[in-house]
């Protein structure tokens, strides 16, 4: 263990172990309410490693999609970001790869995002939304299949039935050394009946710029993306105890190429260039529709919610991996979920909730990846289905008025697997299936001795379902002498954490806590040489800690955060043909994909204007640093990341305006860097932003 994880495991023990008798005042500052345990609760009351990214937050600090949540969630990174809703992301160091099924939950309001087989994030733009609560550390009892680092849940705002209102925001910015971007996204909330039907509407428009050359087609800027998210939301809300909302989004993007650069000619020239093409041009396309039904019905002594849900997704994309290989791939995906529970309602010392979830998905493959001009490596078409259920429930007891409150959990869920290819190269063909079953429980034990003072432990188990391959990816992985077969068996962790949450004074709140995972029959994913294949690989161990704290300082206006994490990592126990094949997997060497340390420390200030009443100036400026992190497949080291964000503007009652610099510091070290290229922080952009509310 190094000399900072040691300094920082010191100080958070040091916070778990503060003397509860110290006396803390009441926060002053606003209540946060997160859903992270299927129920309403205030922030500060739920142990867990949980934090609520807010709507300004996101607006303040650039945050467009999904991965760019990254740099906010102590122990997370960037696996992978070849495009917009093709990225991986890792928490807490579950990571493996970009295939088999997600290592980190998604949801959209009630709404489970995962695609079977792939590792992928919800491709939409975060626009009017409410907050992004995230989830670090094994969710699996409540969330399922798939939450095993954490579980990262988008809170869209729902329709209001009183008032009239919408908003509009426009952006123009600059790239360093690319093209122009801009964006405009207006949403508008109209009540049909009041206090009992309202809908709300919303519309994205963004123009991403390319930064990065094509030398052999003379072009430059040739990476740029456009993407348009529309949603519609209806409320409806018979009685007052009975509210039903329908939910429509449709959302794609649109990239010429992708952020996959070559990492000798990058450096050469002094400028992004795309991966080595051969003159054969490239694109990355994104679509989804998502539609939702959500009922609550509250029964007095519980609140009954249910969810429908149906998501059609496309991933087609055609890549030049390399002057000789070309690969064009086209994955469809249907899904739809369906989720009932009943939540205990009131104060009482007994809460408790049950619920049932079901679904059903098929994702259609086409692969066509082949030595150019026509030698194929890999010609194929399969399917993979998933029928899976899961029941789950939990149940908890405030003993001392409160004092000590022990929560139990478990959730077991089935997942009926099939699978059929077709090999077009050899015309052989292929049918597998196999029923996976898992039981994940879950303790916790919350003390409380103030109202400002609440320490945790929590015991989890996440896990996801096995994964299918091809025998082409069979016969691959045997060339390099690794075993492997057609049905991977899944992986699992265990976590055990204690933490704290502290509010030591209304001007100053502090959560730290301290981790142990075990990652077990890891996926891991690796290249044989041009054919990515799975095996199951071994088991490692994972040390954690993530600190964070919120100071509103005696200066008036001036808020000041921090949230950071350090890991260590190590196999622990490794197939002995996969170490021979791939000497970064091996006992004692750290996990891929994981950086040993990330944090970001942010400012705001807020000052009333003395020339204009009734407007402020607005500055916030916020510096997020990401340690180095392994490839497995080639053990390439990836660079640091420093990235920093600073914004500056005028606030009135109703309108804002503003000007900010993204990546200021133009940083181009390698985010990502494989065998065949790397992948950094989108360059600097400077621009301005305007916005009304009415």
């Amino acid at each position: 263990m190094n000399n900072r994880f040691s300094m920082l495991t010191g100080a958070c023990l040091a916070s778990l172990l503060a003397l509860p008798g110290a006396a803390f005042a009441q926060s002053e500052s606003e209540e946060i309410v997160v859903t992270a345990q299927k129920r309403e609760q205030a922030i500060q009351d739920v142990p867990l490693a949980v934090q609520a990214i807010g709507a300004d937050a996101l607006e303040t600090a650039g945050v467009r999609q999904v991965g760019d949540l990254v740099r906010f969630i102590p122990g997370a990174s960037i696996v992978n970001n070849t495009t917009a809703g093709r990225e991986t992301i890792s928490i807490r160091g579950i990571a493996a790869g970009t295939t088999g099924d997600g290592l980190v939950g998604f949801y959209i309001d009630e709404t489970p995002f995962s695609i079977p087989n792939l590792q992928l994030s919800p491709p939409g733009s975060l626009i009017d939304v409410q907050r992004v609560e995230v989830v670090r550390g094994p969710s699996g009892t409540l969330y399922g299949s798939g939450a095993m680092g954490g579980n990262i849940k988008i809170v869209t705002r729902t329709p209001d039935t009183t008032e009239f209102s919408g908003l509009l925001r426009g952006e123009y910015s600059n790239t360093s050394d690319g093209d122009d971007n801009h964006n405009i996204n207006g949403v508008l909330n109209v009540p049909i009946l009041r206090d009992r039907l309202a809908v709300r509407l919303n519309a994205g428009i963004e123009t991403l710029g390319g930064y990065a050359e094509a030398p052999e087609f003379n072009r430059s800027d040739v990476n740029g993306m456009d993407a348009n998210s529309y949603r519609g939301v209806l409320l409806w809300t018979p009685t007052d105890t009975i509210d039903v909302s329908l939910t429509a989004w449709t959302m794609n993007n649109r990239q010429d190429f992708n952020n996959n650069l070559t990492a000798a000619q990058t450096i050469a020239a002094g400028s992004p260039i795309i991966t080595g093409t051969g003159g054969r041009p490239s694109y990355q396309n994104t679509d989804m529709d998502l539609y939702s039904a959500t009922a609550n019905w509250d029964l007095g002594f519980a609140t009954l919610t249910g969810n429908v849900s149906n998501i059609i997704h496309s991933l087609k994309l055609n890549d030049a991996t390399s002057f000789v290989v070309n690969n064009f791939s086209d994955f469809r995906t249907v899904q739809t979920t369906g989720e009932v529970r009943l939540t205990s309602s009131g104060d009482g010392p007994f809460q408790w909730i049950v619920g049932a979830f079901k679904r059903d998905a098929i994702i259609k493959s086409y692969l066509d990846v082949r030595i150019v001009p026509s030698t194929p490596l890999i010609f194929s078409y399969g399917t993979i289905e998933t029928d899976s259920y899961a029941v789950f429930g939990e149940v908890s007891y405030d003993f001392f008025g409160g004092m000590l409150t022990p929560t139990l959990g478990v959730r077991y869920s089935e997942d009926d697997r099939g699978g059929f290819s077709v090999n077009f190269v050899d015309s052989t063909r292929a049918l597998r299936g196999a029923v996976w079953e898992s039981t994940n429980p879950r303790f916790n034990l919350r003390f409380r001795p103030t109202e400002d003072a609440m320490f945790y432990i929590n015991v989890a188990k996440g896990f996801r379902s096995g994964s299918f391959q091809s025998q082409g990816q069979v016969d691959a992985a045997a060339l390099l002498g690794i075993p492997t077969q057609t049905g991977v068996d899944p992986d699992s962790v265990w976590t055990y954490e204690i933490g704290t949450k502290l509010s030591v004074s209304s001007d100053f709140q502090v959560e730290a806590s301290v981790y142990h995972s075990d990652f077990e029959d890891i996926i891991v994913q690796f290249v044989s040489p041009a054919i990515v294949s799975l095996a199951n690989g071994g088991d490692a161990a994972i040390d954690g800690v993530d600190l964070a704290f919120v100071w509103r300082t005696p200066v008036d206006g001036l808020d000041v955060n921090f949230n950071g994490s350090l890991l260590n990592t190590n196999f622990e126990n490794v197939v002995p043909a996969l170490s021979v094949a791939l000497p970064t997997i091996s006992e004692g060497r750290p996990l891929p994909n994981v950086p040993t340390s990330n944090y970001t420390i942010g400012a705001d200030y807020v000052r009333p204007s003395s020339m204009w009443p009734g407007v402020d100036w607005r500055l916030h400026g916020s510096y997020s640093f990401r340690g180095s992190q392994i490839d497995a497949a080639s053990g390439r080291v990836s660079g640091e990341l420093n990235d920093l964000t600073l914004r500056a503007g005028l606030e009135g009652t109703n309108w804002r305006a503003n000007v900010f610099a993204l990546n200021a510091l133009d940083d181009d070290d390698p985010a990502v860097r494989t065998a065949t290229g790397i992948q950094i922080l989108y360059p600097r952009r400077i621009g301005v932003q305007l916005g009304f509310d009415f």
